[in-house]
């Protein structure tokens, strides 16, 4: 399983310098996603090198992070609740990246959650903007991203 992870990752980092190349570009980040795989194959795509991991649920992430080294940069990918916050924060000391704010609900809880912890640097997080209109997608409106922006800006210092 670790030979395969090994060789997947490869075949697809490949694929991205391919690409990135033929369009005269730098190569971006890629993001493993580790939804629903034990931490043992997050372990095996680490051992390759590999840093960045994206995680979609609370609980997993939560669950996860402990058994694995201090070294990997966390992105929480998914859906989260403003409940769920804190227990991100703390749970998950080196989380890097909250990928899916779309509310100034969202973005005070996390604010609050990273003071609550000490965190000793801001968490970045990134805007989700829903452009498609599809109901089942998550994101605040596009009309509604500035204002979403200044909020963090002027309001939420740990962020």
């Amino acid at each position: 399983a670790a030979a395969d992870i090994r060789r997947n990752l490869e075949d697809v980092q490949a694929q991205v310098r391919d690409a990135a190349a033929s369009h005269g570009r730098g190569v971006p980040r890629l993001v493993a996603v580790s939804k629903l795989m034990p931490a043992s194959a997050v372990q095996a795509a680490f051992d390759t090198g590999h840093r960045a991991f994206g995680e979609n649920y609370v609980q997993e992430l939560i669950g996860k992070a402990p058994q694995l080294p201090d070294e990997v940069e966390w992105r929480f990918i998914g859906n989260l609740q403003s409940n769920k916050a804190k227990s991100l924060v703390a749970g998950v000391p080196n989380l890097a990246v909250v990928e899916t704010v779309d509310t100034a609900k969202i973005a005070t809880a996390l604010n609050k959650a990273c003071e609550a912890a000490a965190r000793p640097t801001p968490l970045k997080v990134m805007l989700q903007v829903l452009t498609s209109g599809e109901d089942s997608k998550s994101g605040c409106l596009p009309d509604e991203t500035v204002s979403l922006a200044e909020h963090i800006t002027s309001s939420c210092p740990r962020l």
